[in-house]
């Protein structure tokens, strides 16, 4: 159901349309609540309805809107058609309506100056206490500012801080790392050692192996030549024994047969090339034996040799084994310090923000 207040709206809103001039406006809505809807229009109602312009424009509109009916209200009183009782009568009431009429007026204008009076005071304490909290609002804000820029100038000494704290952490990263392919490349350094090492003493033990077994063959040949140059040598001296009893047989002969003496120098003779040849074999059996013995005494400074070798492919393994105890020392030295520098690190993580 439309109400009055709903249906003035309404009204309103059509005079706004029709009407763009704000004085004629203001005189319409006046006119619309006086004859239409009975009501006696006010300044502060029309602006209430309107809110136009100034707050004097609805109170200047409202003095032209009396001005106007009393205006038109005059000349109907003046028409000739009107008895001359009927429009003193008329007259007289209009001149009381149009008495009320401005009195109300004058009394609603001064209402309406009055609360534009303290709608303007209100206004300039509203103002005064916006400008004070502007006042403390820009404080306020400068404050915070300041506030602000020290936390920026926070933020960034952290943020030097977490930058360096980053580099640390880069560097100590890179650290573990190159501690780690360090730590990777000596163990493999040391296992390949370790299996060259292997390797060369199984060829040393192997190598050595072969000339115990060529020297012992040697030194077995030789000390078979060197008996069979013994049978041999001990198989002339009996020879010559024999031939010396024999030659001393035949020297006891000549006395007694002078006829065979020539026959016994030429058998002598024989002899002696006999006893020359089997000096001139025993000569070379001799050299023989001393040739073997120096081979022998070769085979054995060979032995010593690789004797000695044995004895410094020893040393070296032990050196090699020092090595590998003193690379196991440094490998648990660098595992130490990735370890110190791996509690570093998760310390400066727990600080880091």
């Amino acid at each position: 159901m439309t109400t009055p207040e709903t249906s003035l709206n309404e009204d309103v809103s059509a005079l706004r349309e029709r009407f763009s001039d704000t004085q004629e406006l203001y005189q319409e809505v006046a006119a619309l609540l006086f004859f239409r809807y009975g009501q006696t229009p006010t300044a502060n109602r029309l602006y209430q309805l309107v809110r136009k312009g100034s707050m004097s424009a609805p109170a200047r509109a409202l003095n032209d809107f009396w001005e106007t009916l009393r205006s038109t209200s005059r000349v109907k009183v003046g028409h000739a058609d009107i008895p001359e009782a009927l429009r003193t009568q008329t007259g007289e009431v209009l001149s009381q309506l149009w008495d009320i009429a401005v009195n109300e007026a004058r009394q609603s204008f001064e209402l309406f100056t009055t609360e534009a009076q303290q709608q303007i005071e209100a206004a300039a304490t509203d103002r005064a206490a916006a400008l004070d909290k502007l006042q403390l609002t820009e404080i306020s804000y400068q404050q915070q500012k300041e506030k602000v820029s020290n936390l920026e100038g926070e933020r960034r000494v952290l943020q030097q801080h977490l930058s360096a704290t980053q580099a640390k952490l880069e560097s100590s990263l890179q650290q573990q790392e190159d501690a780690k392919q360090e730590r990777e490349s000596l163990l493999a350094q040391l296992q390949a050692q370790h299996q060259q090492f292997t390797a060369d003493l199984k060829a040393l033990q192997h190598s050595i192996k072969l000339t115990e077994e060529r020297a012992q063959a040697t030194e077995k040949k030789a000390l078979l030549e060197v008996d069979a140059l013994r049978v041999e040598n001990t198989q002339l001296q009996q020879q010559l024994k024999a031939e010396q009893k024999k030659f001393q047989s035949l020297q006891a002969e000549a006395h007694h047969v002078a006829t065979q003496v020539q026959q016994y120098q030429a058998q002598e003779s024989q002899w002696l090339a006999t006893q020359q040849a089997q000096e001139a074999k025993l000569s070379h059996a001799l050299e023989q034996l001393a040739l073997v013995q120096s081979q022998c005494q070769s085979m054995q400074q060979a032995i010593m040799q690789h004797k000695h070798e044995h004895a410094l492919a020893q040393q070296r393994i032990a050196q090699q084994q020092e090595t590998q105890t003193a690379l196991r020392q440094l490998i648990d030295q660098y595992t130490k310090q990735l370890h110190y520098l791996e509690q570093h690190i998760a310390q400066i993580q727990s600080k880091s923000p």
